[in-house]
């Protein structure tokens, strides 16, 4: 069975302004051609097009806002925000992965008081690390450009070596064996998340590059260039 995302499996014409035109194959095609195939257009359009000019105002009038709150806030206020945002983005982020892990215990997390239920518990580890992690790139302590492989291997990093190593481990596509995870380094083995399957290990490297190339700075328009550098 070809290893396309549930989301994907469907054909579907992707036009990209850079030429990534093509069709994604239904998994009856692959049968049929007998080859797995995992195409680039899997995360087309990396972009909206030219014609979605409603969102570069939205975001023109995000950045003027945002400005003109960040310059009428004590330090100590934004640095307080600052912290109630991370463990809201922390909580629902969780949360879209089905790990239910309330703000009052992500806090007490961070105040190394931890439950005594396993499961529990790791959720609150896993959020620790989750804000650990966040604060050290607000801090700029991240490597690389943010839509990098060197960055993302640098968040993997450390984010898994704030976890035990007993939560440092993935079933296998098939199921038939577990996969060790090594903090900072791509899979070399293929994997299930939840109802998802991602992406053949081999095929990271190529969708990483197209995912750096797709949203480098030089690439984006001036208004979005300005409010990344906020």
């Amino acid at each position: 069975m070809p290893l396309i995302p549930r989301s994907a499996r469907r054909s579907a014409l992707i036009d990209d302004r850079e030429g990534y035109n093509c069709c994604i194959p239904t998994t009856l095609d692959c049968q049929k051609i007998g080859i797995i195939m995992e195409s680039l257009a899997l995360i087309e359009p990396l972009r909206p097009g030219s014609s979605h000019r409603v969102l570069t105002d939205l975001a023109t009038q995000l950045w003027a806002e945002s400005s003109a709150l960040n310059s009428n806030l004590q330090v100590a206020t934004i640095l307080g925000i600052g912290d109630l945002v991370r463990t809201m983005n922390c909580y629902y982020s969780n949360l879209i992965e089905g790990h239910r892990t309330h703000p009052i215990d992500i806090e007490r997390a961070l105040a190394q008081d931890f439950s005594i239920d396993p499961q529990q518990r790791e959720l609150q580890l896993e959020a620790k690390a989750h804000i650990e992690v966040q604060q050290e790139i607000d801090r700029g302590n991240a490597l690389g450009s943010v839509v990098s492989g060197e960055y993302l291997k640098w968040i993997h990093r450390e984010f898994c070596t704030r976890l035990p190593p007993e939560m440092l481990v993935l079933g296998n596509a098939e199921g038939s064996r577990q996969i060790q995870i090594v903090p900072g380094e791509w899979r070399t083995g293929d994997v299930i998340v939840g109802r998802h399957i991602p992406i053949s290990a081999p095929a990271i490297d190529s969708f990483i590059t197209r995912f750096a190339t797709g949203y480098r700075l030089e690439r984006l328009s001036q208004i979005v260039g300005v409010a990344y550098r906020r």
